[in-house]
């Protein structure tokens, strides 16, 4: 199953992971567990896509955000339009 879900999202990936089920034959709750543990893909707004950050970039985005963060609660005009 594993290798067909992996076939049938290559092919289209664009697909729901209840269309994915509905051509595998599987329910929606094995194909999520299929394209989280199995292809490593991740859920963006109802879709399946690859979770590309490696580690450091994961690190690197916490930083940053924390430092915009702190930035912003330290000055109220940052960010701030007109």
């Amino acid at each position: 199953m594993i290798a067909k879900a992996r076939t049938v999202f290559h092919n289209n990936t664009g697909l729901t992971a209840r269309e994915i089920a509905d051509d595998c034959g599987i329910s929606v709750g094995s194909c999520d567990a299929i394209l989280n543990d199995d292809l490593h893909m991740k859920r963006v707004c109802a879709k399946f896509v690859p979770c590309l950050l490696t580690d450091d970039q994961c690190e690197q985005h916490q930083t940053i955000t924390r430092d915009l963060f702190e930035r912003s609660c330290e000055d109220v005009q940052f960010l701030r339009i007109l």
